[in-house]
C-alpha cells in the first residue's frame, strides 16, 4: 500500500503542475495498468541482499546489506534535529548509525519519498518525489546488464553482473571518500588519471554537506598526510620514512592495526589494515578540525578515540611562527627560540604566529 502511496503522490504532483486534480477515482484503466506493470517490474530491494539491479529500487526504511553483514546502505536522516533524508552506508554490527559515506552531500532529499536505482548503461541515480534525479553516479564505461552492489568492505560499486572484477567496476564509492577512510581504501592520488581520494568534513555534526576541514596524502617530494583548512595547512604528520610518519613516532604498527604506504609510477597513496579483524575501526574527519582514529567498543556501545593526530594546540601547523617553539605546559605556549645573538623579544601571538621585534630586552 505504501508504493500505491508512493506512485500517487508523483501522479497528484505531475498533475498539479498541468492544475488538474488527481483523485484515486480519477485514475483510469490505463493508468491502473501502468501502475501494476510498474510494480511488477520494479521492485523494493529490502531483504534482498547485498546488490540492485535495474528492476529493483532502495526507498526510505529499505537497506542492502553485504555478504557477511559488515555494512549496511539505506537511507537516514542525521542528527537529531534535521528533517533531511540522505543515502549512506554504515557498519551493521554496531547499534549506532553512524554514516561512513553518503552519497548525495550537497542534494537531500527533504521528504520520505527518495528512490535509488540503477539505470542503463550503468549509473545510480537518486529521485525525488516529482521524479527528478537530485544525485548520480558517472561513468565514461558502459554495460549491459548493470547492478549496484554493496561489498564487504564497504565499497558500493556498479558492475556488470556477470563481471565481479574490480578492474573492470563502472564506478565505486571508494574513489569519492566522505569524511571517513576504511579499511581498504586508498587515500592519495591515482599518477595516471590524477584522480586524488581525500577526505571532507561534514559541515557539522547533523549536516553531511563538506566542510571547512580536508585531509590529503601529498605526493609532493617524501608522501606525508597533511590536514587543510581551506587552502592553510592545519596539521603534517611529517614524510614517511618507511616504517611510520616523522612526525608521529607514537603512530607505528601493532597487534590491532598497521599502516602503510604504496608509491609507484601509477599511484601513490597511504593506507592501513586491521590486523585484529575483530575490531571496528575508522579514521575519521570531524567537523571542527580534529582527524582521529576510533574504535568500536561494545561493552559501552560506542565508539573512543583510540588515536588524534591533533592532540593539542601545539600540533597545529605553523602555531608560533618561524621563531618560536611551543609548550602547552607553558603560558603563553608559544615561546622564543632560545638564540640569545638574535635578541629576539616577543611582543605578543598573532594571527599567523609570534609577533616579534629585533633588539634588545629591558
Amino acid at each position: 500500500m505504501e508504493y500505491v502511496k508512493f506512485f500517487l503522490t508523483i501522479l497528484k504532483k505531475n498533475a498539479m503542475q498541468q492544475k488538474v486534480n488527481i483523485t484515486i477515482m480519477d485514475i483510469t484503466i490505463f493508468q491502473f495498468i501502468l501502475l501494476l506493470l510498474y510494480f511488477v517490474f520494479l521492485q523494493n530491494v529490502s531483504g534482498q541482499g547485498d546488490t540492485i539491479t535495474t528492476t529493483q529500487f532502495i526507498k526510505h526504511g529499505d537497506t542492502i546489506v553485504s555478504s557477511h553483514g559488515t555494512f549496511e546502505l539505506g537511507f537516514f536522516s542525521p542528527g537529531d534535529t534535521s528533517t533531511n533524508h540522505y543515502v549512506g552506508i554504515w557498519y551493521k554490527k554496531t547499534s549506532a548509525t553512524t554514516p561512513v559515506w553518503v552519497a548525495n552531500r550537497l542534494a537531500p532529499v527533504a521528504n520520505k519519498y527518495g528512490v535509488l536505482k540503477v539505470i542503463q548503461p550503468g549509473l545510480i541515480v537518486l529521485l525525488n518525489d516529482t521524479n527528478a534525479t537530485v544525485w548520480s553516479t558517472n561513468s565514461s564505461k558502459s554495460v549491459q546488464n548493470p547492478v549496484a552492489q554493496l561489498l564487504d568492505t564497504g565499497n558500493f560499486v556498479v558492475r556488470d553482473a556477470n563481471d565481479p572484477n574490480p578492474e573492470n567496476f563502472l564506478w565505486q564509492s571508494f574513489d569519492y571518500p566522505s569524511d571517513t577512510l576504511l579499511e581498504g581504501m586508498k587515500l592519495g592520488t591515482d599518477l595516471v588519471t590524477g584522480l586524488e581520494r581525500y577526505l571532507t568534513s561534514w559541515r557539522s555534526s547533523d549536516d553531511p554537506a563538506p566542510g571547512d576541514y580536508t585531509y590529503h596524502c601529498d605526493p609532493t617530494g617524501y608522501p606525508q598526510n597533511l590536514m587543510r583548512k581551506g587552502a592553510n595547512v592545519t596539521f603534517r604528520a611529517g614524510p614517511w620514512n618507511g616504517i611510520r610518519w616523522s612526525g608521529a613516532p607514537n603512530l607505528v604498527n601493532n597487534s590491532i592495526i598497521s599502516f602503510g604506504m604504496v608509491m609507484n609510477s601509477r599511484e601513490i597513496y597511504y593506507k592501513y589494515e586491521m590486523v585484529n579483524k575483530s575490531v571496528i575501526s575508522t579514521f575519521v574527519l570531524e567537523p571542527y578540525g580534529k582527524a582521529m582514529r576510533i574504535i568500536w567498543i561494545g561493552k559501552v556501545q560506542g565508539w573512543v578515540n583510540y588515536h588524534s593526530a591533533v592532540v593539542d594546540d601545539c600540533d597545529t601547523y605553523k602555531l608560533c611562527g618561524a621563531y618560536g617553539t611551543c609548550n602547552i605546559l607553558s603560558d603563553p605556549f608559544c615561546q622564543c627560540l632560545d638564540n640569545s645573538s638574535q635578541n629576539i623579544l616577543i611582543i605578543g601571538k598573532g594571527l599567523t604566529g609570534l609577533v616579534v621585534v629585533s633588539g634588545r630586552s629591558h
